[in-house]
């Protein structure tokens, strides 16, 4: 905000900071907001710091499975 730092930090921990995102003047990034609404916080997943280790994430470490236990569609 006006050129300062605002906070310091690891990529995962800054990126997913919505409360202080929002008062810098920006949105969560798609990755964290995806990351979320998948639910995979709850499951206490790896925080991706891009959509492939993202889509890495839910090939692998999800082995195949979305929020609430349910298979994606094919």
């Amino acid at each position: 905000k006006g050129g300062s730092i605002m906070v310091e930090g690891r990529p995962e921990d800054v990126l997913y900071d919505e409360e202080m995102l929002k008062s810098a003047g920006l949105e969560l990034p798609a990755v964290a907001r995806l990351y979320k609404d998948l639910g995979l916080e709850e499951r206490g997943e790896k925080r991706p710091r891009s959509l492939d280790e993202l889509v890495a994430l839910l090939k692998n470490g999800s082995r195949g499975k979305v929020a609430g236990g349910k298979r994606p569609l094919s």
